[in-house]
């Protein structure tokens, strides 16, 4: 069976791309004095004047290496979880 896709591999390249640049450029705001507390002993580029955070490509990797490729989705009656991850999404 043909699995759909709805971007490329290419477009799903160039997003990563422009997001990691808007993370590690740009950066992110962050109003919560504990979350700039975790960025910066994350690795982030923490400015605690502005309260803008600059996320490194390095910091970026890590947390995803750390994430689980699966997620479990579940109703509000308490049903079953519907899994979506890994090649079946």
């Amino acid at each position: 069976m043909e699995r759909f896709k709805l971007l490329s591999d290419e477009e799903l390249v160039r997003i990563d791309q422009a997001s990691r640049a808007l993370l590690r450029d740009m950066g992110t705001l962050v109003s919560n004095d504990e979350a700039l507390y975790y960025y910066e002993k994350a690795g982030c580029h923490v400015d605690k004047s502005t309260g803008i955070v600059r996320v490194p490509d390095y910091v970026i990797n890590e947390t995803l290496a750390a994430c689980s490729s699966w997620v479990r989705l579940y109703d509000r009656r308490g049903g079953k979880p519907m899994l979506i991850g890994g090649n079946d999404t």
